[in-house]
Parts: structure tokens; sequence; C-alpha cells
């Protein structure tokens, strides 16, 4: 990660100010968080985020939402380093603890009179919870010190930190410091209350109600910086700001969406909103994740900005009209060709009017409100209730405003002149983005490609051929065409007609000319490319065409049939003289020396696929893949982003890829120009469920057979792709063996587990290729009581008993002595036939087969037993009678014949 960072921090600005695009967005929502507003956001080590609501606190690890029992309204979050989770909401303050079965709960630390705590901080040890009549620090040893508001201070409106100390914001007196023993005055010299304090190393940022932005050093000397955009935040109104790096700044606002500033030279950067994508332009909330990327709530959910993502979008410039199909790019500059006709990104200064309103001080009467405190009452006399401390700036601002201006309405309260009256501005501002799409005069139809030819652009489809010169086009072909074809090698235009003929287009000296109409092949020709000089290849619907083309003549010289049943488009590409083909049912390769197609076995039908610099560019089920010249995928795990592009085309020669998607957007990849990666966030188990119970302990797990079945849910956070997370497991002990590489491997199911112990081992692979291991995890699955080893172990016992009673009984009651001993016996054997069976590994439901192999521990039991009677029956006569009458074959007979008293 230290090492992405640093990457990242010296690439950064270069990439940023050298090209253009929007910033790419993420957004994430859930059903069960409509209607609720979010105060704060934070992120725990392993990476899962924390959102403060007004329906409680929800967890999200890039997959899942779940809120956390015991919720009610939770306004801000802080974790600390050892992890403990604290917040501040409707009902006081407290921690994020466990419950019996292991999952997060809210615990509510503070007593039943504490509410509507609207801030939290944490400095070293101590917690700090804010509402408006108290402070609450708590420290490591859960004391609490309070600081109460009075009349001299006011309401508290803020907390903020600055090296090592924590401050304070209040109504009637400015801001103060605070101690163990109370409130001192501060030395700050910061004129307003204080918005938000962002700290990046040992330099702090400080925004204040007045949407002005100060600098602080270790000295406190306080340094306002000079942004260039400063009517635009004031009349956005500033929320919350975060480091992303030294060189740029996050700007939360009210009405303008995020606006990243440069602190040092103070440009705007980029603005998020909703002109570039952002969902809505009212930020609930800020914050910076351990990626340095920004999570911004709104009224839609949550929106994740990437400024170190080297990908970016291009779609939200104003003048793009109807729905993309192809782009170009080129030192002419970049066109977009849509539905609606072909389009320009032009540089070009854009102005909106901006209205905005600032409060203007005015000449103060001291008057006599009758021993109330200016805002207490509202016109009608009665008192307001207080606002919780959030955005009590504005709660500020509005109240001056109205009771100054209606203080002649109040009975008992003298007319006074306002203290501030506020005036309208209005101003033309630059928008968030310096270009503009401009369409191309003379195209008024749909355009489904755009190539060059010797420098010069063309482009084509429905209403034919077009050369383009900037902002203007020229036609060359006035009929629909389906593709058309640049040969550098002839310098000639080709292009395949919805007639299903092939035209033949070369440049001249005054203008371009049909040379010739290649009638021979009647085919809905869909795609063409060059193998070596000369040498034209014509893909068809189920044919492909090998054509001889010289001195602008063109020569079929075979056709090849390939199999299409689907129908889709076959493309190919062309290397070293190999020729690779490809459409919806698989990889063929060229031989040459037969003149056939040759399927490719180990590679499977694609789900999508384009041509990509002499690749073929293509996903399976795993995601998108290079066959070709260059088999590397480089930068190209990010294309795993996206499940299904309607377009994409690039050069490896300008180190770019364009893409458009299926929801109609339009992006940028910056190729190898800045790290991608993101360090992965360890993997990790979610839940466990089993016997009709859900946990979250994964020591001491114990399963019995009969309800042996088990599921596991793992979870890795990620919020770049995590759909694309792909899982694979291994059960020792069941199947010591990897399974396939899935994104539904997440969730782990076995209906059923023998008696054993087992080792389960997981593994989780992102869209970049990084895979992370899971801990293995050890439990054991219990055999029925009858099966386990003390259960054994007691059954010994009893037959050692039993033997040891039949050699006692012996010498005066041999014949209970002899039935014991036979008896004992006979349970040995069963206990040894028992372990027996209970040990095979095999087991079979075949009745057939189950009493063969009865029969066969039998007899192998059958030398046990002859050893076990003769060791029983060695004291005794062989001659004598009694031994005869216990003897195992005559025992029923010599029963029936023995006297009384013998």
């Amino acid at each position: 990660m230290k090492k992405w960072a640093l990457i990242s921090l010296i690439l950064f600005p270069a990439f940023l100010f050298a090209q253009t695009g929007n910033f790419f967005l993420s957004h994430f929502t859930s059903n069960n968080l409509a209607g609720s507003s979010c105060y704060d956001i934070k992120q725990d080590a392993r990476g899962v985020m924390y959102f403060a609501t007004d329906a409680g606190i929800f967890q999200f690890d890039g997959r899942n939402w779940d809120l956390l029992d015991g919720g009610a309204a939770v306004y801000s979050l802080q974790i600390a380093a050892n992890g403990t989770i604290y917040w501040a909401g409707s009902k006081g303050y407290g921690s994020v603890g466990v419950d019996s079965d292991g999952f997060l709960k809210l615990k509510t630390e503070s007593d039943s009179s504490v509410t509507n705590v609207f801030q939290s901080l944490i400095l070293k040890d101590d917690v700090f919870f804010l509402n408006d009549n108290a402070i609450y620090i708590v420290d490591i040893n859960r004391k609490i010190h309070t600081i109460k508001a009075d009349e001299n201070t006011g309401s508290f409106t803020g907390l903020f930190e600055l090296f090592g100390a924590v401050y304070v914001n209040t109504l009637e007196k400015g801001l103060f410091k605070i101690n163990r023993t109370g409130l001192v005055p501060s030395k700050l010299l910061i004129h307003g209350q204080v918005i938000f304090a962002a700290r990046i190393e040992n330099k702090y940022i400080v925004g204040t109600a007045q949407n002005k932005l100060f600098s602080c050093n270790e000295n406190l000397q306080i340094k306002q910086l000079i942004v260039e955009d400063q009517n635009f935040i004031n009349a956005s109104v500033i929320i919350g700001g975060n480091w992303v790096n030294k060189h740029l700044l996050a700007l939360g606002t009210l009405r303008g969406g995020v606006v990243f500033v440069n602190p040092t030279t103070g440009k705007t950067v980029e603005i998020v909103n909703y002109l570039t994508g952002l969902p809505d332009n009212e930020v609930f909330a800020i914050s910076v994740d351990r990626h340095k990327n920004i999570w911004v709530a709104h009224e839609y959910g949550y929106t994740r900005v990437s400024p170190y993502m080297p990908l970016r979008s291009f779609s939200y410039y104003p003048g793009l009209k109807g729905n993309l199909l192809c782009t170009y790019t080129s030192e002419n500059g970049t066109y977009v060709g849509t539905s609606l006709g072909l389009f320009k990104l032009k540089k070009e200064d854009v102005y909106e009017e901006l209205v905005y309103y600032v409060d203007i001080p005015v000449e103060e009467n001291t008057i006599s409100t009758g021993g109330k405190r200016n805002g207490d009452e509202n016109s009608a006399g009665k008192v307001e209730p207080k606002r919780r401390g959030l955005f009590n700036f504005l709660k500020k601002n509005k109240s001056k405003e109205v009771v100054n201006t209606e203080a002649g309405n109040v009975p008992g309260v003298a007319k006074e002149k306002p203290r501030h009256k506020r005036v309208r501005h209005t101003e033309k501002l630059l928008r968030s983005s310096q270009y503009v799409y401009q369409k191309v005069a003379g195209i008024n139809s749909k355009i489904t490609s755009i190539i060059t030819l010797n420098k010069r652009i063309i482009a084509s489809g429905l209403a034919g051929v077009f050369e383009v010169n900037d902002l203007n086009a020229k036609a060359l072909l006035e009929e629909p065409v389906r593709f058309c074809f640049a040969s550098q090698c002839s310098n000639v235009l080709l292009t395949s007609t919805y007639e299903n003929e092939v035209k033949f287009l070369i440049e001249g000296k005054k203008d371009w000319q049909q040379v010739s109409l290649f009638n021979i092949i009647d085919d809905q020709i869909n795609y063409m490319f060059e193998a070596k000089p000369s040498e034209l290849w014509l893909c068809g619907a189920d044919k492909i065409y090998s054509v001889q083309v010289s001195e602008h003549e063109m020569r079929p010289l075979h056709a090849i049939d390939i199999v299409n049943s689907h129908g889709e488009a076959t493309v190919g590409v062309s290397w070293d003289e190999k020729l690779l083909f490809v459409n919806a049912e698989g990889f063929f390769n060229y031989n040459r020396q037969t003149k056939k197609l040759e399927k490719v076995d180990t590679l499977p039908g694609p789900k999508q696929y384009f041509v990509y610099d002499e690749n073929i560019l293509y996903r399976d089920q795993h995601g998108w893949q290079l066959k070709g010249r260059d088999n590397k995928k480089g930068s190209l795990h990010l294309l795993n982003l996206f499940q299904d592009f309607k377009f994409i085309t690039g050069s490896k020669a300008l180190n770019d890829l364009w893409m458009i998607s299926r929801n109609n957007e339009l992006y940028k990849m910056f190729g190898e120009n800045i790290a991608a990666s993101e360090e992965p966030f360890p993997i990790f188990i979610k839940s466990i469920n089993s016997a009709d119970k859900k946990t979250n302990i994964i020591t001491n797990i114990n399963l019995s057979e009969d309800h042996s079945a088990i599921a596991f849910e793992i979870v890795q956070p990620d919020y770049v792709g995590p759909h694309a997370i792909e899982f694979r497991y291994m059960l020792s002990g069941m199947k010591d063996q990897w399974s396939d590489w899935s994104n539904s491997n997440n969730k782990i199911t076995f209906p059923f587990l023998p008696p054993g112990d087992y080792v389960l081992q997981v593994q989780s692979r992102n869209i970049f290729g990084d895979v992370s291991t899971l801990k293995p995890l050890t439990f054991e699955v219990l055999p029925p009581y009858w099966k386990r080893s003390w259960f054994y172990a007691l059954e010994f016992m009893v037959l050692a008993s039993l033997v040891i009673l039949s050699f006692r009984l012996n010498n005066r009651y041999r014949i209970v002595s002899r039935i014991l001993s036979l008896l004992t016996i006979i349970l040995l054997i069963e206990f040894i036939q028992t372990i027996i069976d209970s040990s095979l590994p095999v087991k079979d439901e075949n009745p057939v087969i189950d009493f063969i192999i009865q029969v066969f521990i039998a007899l192998l039991i059958l030398p046990v037993e002859g050893y076990l009677r003769n060791l029983m029956f060695r004291s005794m006569d062989t001659n004598s009678k009694l031994y005869q009458l216990l003897s195992l074959r005559s025992l029923k007979s010599a029963l029936h014949k023995e006297q009384p008293g013998e």
C-alpha cells in the first residue's frame, strides 16, 4: 500500500492536469437506505464501511448491507486505533460491541438524560462527545468527565482538533480550548465557526461557516487560502472537507456537489456534481477511505469518487446527444459517433449564471430584549426548540436574520436595525467542465465507425461515408454502409454496403473516386482487415473471403466456411503471418497449408469480443482476456469493472483505450500511466449457519452427524469491482482439491458432512488478479455417541468387568461363570466387529454388498474368536463333562441332558 500510495502521489499531479475527463464514480445504494439521511462515514482496518444514518449504523462490505442491531438515529462515528467503534446519536453515545452470537450491536454507555449527541472525536485515549449543552470526555478507563455549557458560552456547535488539542465552537463566544479542568479561551485567530479541520501529515486545513479556507502551522499561525472559484463555493456552502493528497482537497457542499481544489495554487481541479455524474448536488456527508477515495453521501445513496483511478468519464461534457456508438481520438481531437450524428470534443469557456446571497454587516443598535437572548423567541414570542448541532452555522445566521429583521413584531422588544442584510448577487461563473461536444455539420444520422486514412478522419454510417475536417463533413459515398476499412498498404478505402456490395474508393488529386465495384462477393460483410501487404480478409455471415489487392484492384482468392450458428459478426486479426478469427462459437486459427480453419479447443466461446491493436479482447466467465500478439493483460484488468460493452477501441502506441458501456457512458483508460491496483483488504468469514443458528464465532465449531449441514459466508471488502471478485475453496478431510474460481463461491454450503476433522481453506481473487488467502478454519463433525471413543471405552470396561466376574465365579458357580464367559466372548466379538465396520472408509447402501462385507469381517474375526475361547477355558479339563456341556457346538443338547446336582 505504501508503494502504491507513493507512486500515486508522484504521478497524480502530472496525470491530472495533462488529461481531460471526469473522475470515475461508483454508486452504491440499498433498499434499506430508502428515506434515510447520512451524517458520517467511516472505514475500519478490514475495509468495511460504516454509515451513521437516522435509521442507525449501516455496515457495507461492497456487496452486503447490514443494519446493526440496537440502532436509533446516529450522527457521528469514530474508530479507535484498537478497532473499537464509538457512536453518538439521538439516544446518547456509546460503542459497538458484539452479541452472544458474535454479531455487532450498539451499546449505550450514556445515561438516559443524555440525548442528541451530534458529534464525536478521538484524541489518543480520550473520546469526546458533544451535544448542545455538554461535552462528555470518556477516557481509557471509561471514566467520564463532563463540561457543561453556560450563559457565557451559549450552546456548543462543533468540535475539531489541531496539533493534539481539542477546540469547541460556541454559539456566543466563539472558540474555546478543552482541557480536563474546563474551557480555556482560544488564541486561534479564526473568525467564524469552524466547520471542519482536516489533517495530512503535519498540515491542517480549516474550513469555516463563512466558506473560507485557512492553513494552520505548528505555531497556530493562520493563513487564508485564496481559492479562484470562491464565489462558487460561497454559493454552494461548505459542509465538510478531506484531504486526498498534498495537492488535492475535497470540499463537500450543500448545493454544489464536491469541489476538488489544489490548496497550493487555489485552482479548482474538478467539480463532481449532477453535471458530471453525481446523482444529487446536496452532499450530506463526505469522507476519505484508506485508498484515498472520496465517499459522498446524498439523497440517493452513496458515491465513491476515485481520483487515482486511470479511468475517466467523457460522457458528461455538454452537447453530446444520442445513443453512443463509436469513438476515435488522434492528434486532430476526439470524435464520438452517436445515433444522431458525429460530435467533436472542443475546449470552450462555458459560463452559467449563478445566483447567491451575501450577508453584509450594518451598524447595530443596543436594545433591551427583556432579558432574553436574541434568537430565543420567534415572531410569535414562543421559544423555538433548538435543532441539533448539525449545520448549526446555518441556523445561527438564519436566527440572526429572522430576529433582527422582525424584532418590531415581538411584544416588548424595541425595534432595531438588522445586524446583517442579505444582498442578492448574480455572477457568471465557469462551469465544472471547460470542454463541450460540438456537432459536426453535414452528418445528421447514425455514425457507426470512425477511422483514419493518411491522417484524414473518415466517418461512416447510415448516411454514407464522410471525410471530416474539424467540425465540417464532406460526403464521399451517399448510401448506408455496414463497415468501412482503410487499407494503409494500398491507401484505399473499402466499404461494405447494406446492398451486400464492397465498394472501392481512392483519393484522387481533387476528389475521392470510386475506382471499381466489387460484385463478385454477394455477402453481408461485417469486418475487414489486412494480413500482410496486398492480402485482405473479409468476414461475412458464414464465410470468410481472402482477397488479393493490387493497383487498386481486388481479386478473390478463395472462400472459407466458418461455423456461426448465432449469427454474430466474425472478426479477425493478423500478426507474423498468423491469422486468428473469432465469433460466438469460439476461436479459429487459419492453417495456410490446408487453407482451412482449425478451432482452438482450449478457448471457449467468448461472451463478447473486440479487436484491439492486433489482439482479440474478449470476455469469458472469469473476466476480460487478451489473445493475439500480446497475451499480457496489463492494465486491462480494469475492464472487469464492466460486464458488457457496446464498443471498444484504442491503441497501445497512444497508450489509451476507449470504451462505451451498455449504460451509454464513454470512458477512457490511460494504459500504464498510473498504477491501477489497490492493495486488497483482508478476507474474513462474515457468518456461519449451522443447525438453524447463525453465528460469527469461528472458534470451537463442533457439529453432530445428524445436524452436520453448515454454510459459510465469506467477505472481502472491495469497492472497485465487488461483484467481480472470485472465490475458490478446499475442504481438507472431504476432498483435497480446490474448487473452480467463481464469484458465487463467497457462500459455501455443505448439506451433509460425515464425522471427521475438517479444515476449510478459501482464496479470493479481485479484478487485478491479486489473490488473498483466508486463515484456515478447523472444525469437527462428531459421530453419534455410540460411535465415539468414550462409548467404546465404556463398552470395553463393561466387558472387562464381565471377564473378571466370570473368573471370580469359576470355583463355586462354574455354570454361571462359563455362561458369563461365553456372553463376554460374544459381546467382545460384536464390539470388534462394530469398530471395524465404523472404521471402513467406504459405505454402501446396497444390502448384497453390505452382506459380503459383513461375511468378510466375520472371517477376519474367526481366529480371534477361537483364541479368546481357548483363553477363557484354559483352566478347564478338556475331558470333563462340564467342558463338553459348555462347548459351543453342543451347548443346547448338553443343557437338556444335565441332571440336578451333577
